[in-house]
């Protein structure tokens, strides 16, 4: 197996190049979820970029280095544009692959409260969406708990809607 990695550098957000193919949108709930998410914990990941001759392409991160004007952390790789389109368009998708072991993600949920509202907002999302998987396993659900409810947000655009 090939290591495209060339390095792990610190670069400034604004000397970085958004993809010109990126396909990838952001809601607003989106950005502040992660805004939340950088303030409450900070940098963990690394964008993916390359060199060329424009600057240091983005090829996943787009969003995150619109958060900051300071130098972000990236890995640098080696990929022509046929390998970097490739790169472009699974990267993200492949994630969005994986499965979800429901009753690990129960129990992480239920050890969880975050300080920091946005953060908090994604965490009760997250929860409504295991009892929705619940409903479809055709286990019991009391619908009394949504007793109350002002508003619903919806998990694809993050628009609130109110009832």
């Amino acid at each position: 197996m090939k290591d495209r990695i060339q390095s792990l550098t610190r670069i400034p957000a604004t000397k970085l190049v958004p993809h010109p193919k990126n396909h990838r949108t952001h809601s607003d709930h989106q950005k502040r979820a992660l805004q939340g998410l950088l303030d409450e914990i900070g940098w963990a990941d690394a964008l993916l970029v390359r060199e060329t001759p424009a600057g240091y392409q983005i090829l996943d991160g787009h969003l995150r280095q619109t958060m900051t004007t300071e130098a972000v952390p990236c890995l640098v790789v080696d990929l022509t544009d046929a390998e970097a389109d490739l790169l472009l368009v699974t990267h993200d998708h492949i994630t969005g692959l994986a499965g979800i072991d429901q009753a690990k993600l129960e129990d992480l949920l239920s050890e969880l409260s975050c300080q920091n509202a946005e953060v908090q907002a994604l965490l009760d999302e997250l929860s409504s969406q295991t009892a929705e998987m619940l409903l479809d396993e055709g286990k019991e659900y009391d619908e009394s708990c949504a007793d109350g409810v002002q508003s619903v947000t919806c998990p694809k655009c993050g628009e609130i809607i109110p009832l």
